[in-house]
């Protein structure tokens, strides 16, 4: 009987080591990606997210963000609203909703870019328990694609004038 306690207790430590790297694995993961990441319960309450995010919304650590909802973050209230839309209908249907371009704005004036990603979060039971967000910061993508057209329409103008002085 010892030797089979001694045994279970063996396989225990080494199920909780495992569970442990797993557990690792993917705070490393959630981390180390260059995205915003996080994640709510179905009352939209913050349940986690990454520092990335954290810092985006104006907060240190990823642990000040858990129990909070949209309304405790620098957004402007029609974003707000565009979220909880957003959140419910993945909460209600199951439905993803991949790659929309979102324009956040902040209650200072600041303006984000992203590509945002919203997903069900499902229980053992197939229950919908929550909604994963990724979101990727384009604005400088966005800045450079709008510098880019400023400077085709302002050679196309002086090509125009070119063409016009040529031919007079």
């Amino acid at each position: 009987t010892i030797s089979l306690l001694i045994s279970n207790i063996l396989r225990r430590r080494t199920s909780e080591r495992a569970l442990r790297n797993e557990r690792n694995l993917l705070n490393n993961v959630i981390e180390n990606i260059p995205h915003y990441v996080f994640w709510k319960d179905r009352n939209r309450v913050y349940q986690g997210c990454n520092n990335n995010f954290a810092r985006m919304t104006g907060f240190t650590a990823a642990t000040e963000v858990l129990g909070k909802t949209d309304e405790s973050f620098p957004w402007t209230v029609d974003d707000v609203k565009l979220y909880e839309e957003l959140d419910r209908r993945v909460l209600d249907s199951g439905e993803y909703i991949l790659n929309v371009d979102d324009q956040r704005r902040f209650i200072d004036g600041r303006v984000m870019h992203h590509l945002t990603s919203k997903v069900p979060l499902y229980d053992d039971s197939g229950d919908i328990i929550g909604v994963l967000c990724l979101s990727l910061d384009m604005s400088e993508r966005i800045r450079m694609e709008n510098e880019r057209k400023e400077l085709i329409a302002e050679l196309e103008r002086k090509n125009s004038e070119l063409e016009r002085f040529t031919y007079t």
